[in-house]
């Protein structure tokens, strides 16, 4: 029984060493002419806004929010809308106090600063 963890392990590390590395993912990317490219954007009234791209993509990119700490809390965008120029954005962040009665998060406000990676193949 003990040479199985060894075994898995092994077997782990085989299948992280035949992942790409970042360098060949970005490589594989630009040759098929695809960019990622991180932004970010303050939360206005009620907590949403439009994040417009900094160039226009062929067809709406594929827009992932990402989580961002701002010491012990947690800000997330909710993409919705997403054009070939623009995206939607609201946002949540974690609550200060949990109650029993409800969830660990609640809807950003005002101010608030989310990220979103944006996929896609520019124009």
């Amino acid at each position: 029984m003990i040479t199985s963890p060894n075994r898995m392990a092994r077997q782990a590390m085989a299948r992280a060493q035949q992942s790409p590395t970042t360098a060949q993912m970005n490589t594989a990317m630009a040759s098929a002419g695809v960019t990622a490219i991180r932004l970010t954007a303050t939360l206005g009234a009620g907590g949403a806004t439009t994040l417009t791209f900094p160039a226009a993509y062929s067809s709406p990119p594929t827009v992932v929010g990402t989580g961002r700490f701002v010491g012990d809390r947690g800000y997330f965008a909710v993409p919705s809308v997403v054009t070939a120029a623009n995206v939607a954005l609201t946002g949540k962040r974690n609550k200060g106090t949990l109650l029993l009665s409800d969830g660990p998060n609640e809807a950003a406000t005002s101010g608030d600063v989310v990220e979103v990676l944006v996929i896609g193949r520019l124009a």
